[in-house]
C-alpha cells in the first residue's frame, strides 16, 4: 500500500510537471511570436531606412554631376575669356607699335 501511495505521489509530481511544462510551452509560443513580430517590424523599418539613404545617395550623385557639369561649363568659359583676353592684348600691343610707327613717320615727315 506503501508502494501504490508513493506511485500516486509520482504520478501526481509528473502530472504537476508535465502541466508546467505545457504552460511553459504556451508561454514559449507567446514569446516566439512577440519576437517574430518585433523581428518583422525592425526588418521592415531597416528595409525603409535602406531605402530612404539609398534615395539619398542617389540624389546627392545627381548633385555632385550637376556640380561638375557646372564646373566645366565655367573652366570652359574661364579658358574662353583667357583666350579672348589674349588675343584681344595682343591687337592691343598691335595697334600700340602701329600707331608708334605712324607717329614716328609723322615725324620725320614734317
Amino acid at each position: 500500500s506503501q508502494s501504490r501511495a508513493e506511485e500516486g505521489d509520482t504520478a501526481e509530481r509528473l502530472q504537476q510537471e508535465l502541466e508546467e511544462a505545457r504552460r511553459a510551452a504556451e508561454d514559449n509560443k507567446g514569446l516566439a511570436e512577440t519576437l517574430r513580430l518585433e523581428r518583422d517590424q525592425l526588418q521592415s523599418q531597416v528595409q525603409g531606412d535602406a531605402s530612404r539613404e539609398s534615395s539619398q545617395v542617389k540624389t546627392l550623385q545627381a548633385e555632385l554631376q550637376a556640380a561638375v557639369a557646372d564646373n566645366r561649363r565655367v573652366e570652359e568659359q574661364r579658358s574662353d575669356a583667357e583666350s579672348r583676353a589674349r588675343m584681344q592684348q595682343a591687337n592691343a600691343d598691335s595697334a600700340a607699335v602701329e600707331v608708334a610707327k605712324l607717329k614716328q613717320e609723322s615725324t620725320r615727315g614734317v
